[in-house]
């Protein structure tokens, strides 16, 4: 995955990370709100992907690699290895179906 992290804002125990990235060739747009502890540190990250294959794809794909640093539990893992096929789902909707309908079938 590329990471690009254009902009961050924020004040006091709170900030935003706003970036850019790809996964397996899509594009993908993500913020992080970060909210530090009493000691400074970051105790709270919350993560907000688009587009919705995008992170349907991202969520089936990071399960494995944060159970094997101790992050999520096996059957958190397991969770989101279920979402693979969901994404692949999608994935092809967004490639074969979406450009064929006019784009008055679009709105």
């Amino acid at each position: 995955m590329t990471v690009a992290i254009p902009a961050v804002t924020g004040s006091g125990r709170d900030f935003v990370l706003h970036g850019t990235n790809t996964l397996k060739g899509r594009n993908l747009e993500e913020l992080q709100w970060l909210r530090l502890d009493d000691d400074g540190l970051i105790g709270q990250i919350t993560l907000y992907i688009r587009p919705a294959p995008a992170a349907i794809s991202l969520m089936g794909h990071i399960g494995i690699e944060l159970y094997r640093r101790g992050v999520l539990t096996r059957a958190a893992a397991a969770t989101s290895l279920a979402a693979r096929p969901l994404a692949a789902i999608l994935n092809l909707t967004e490639r074969y179906v979406m450009p064929r309908l006019s784009p008055r079938e679009r709105r």
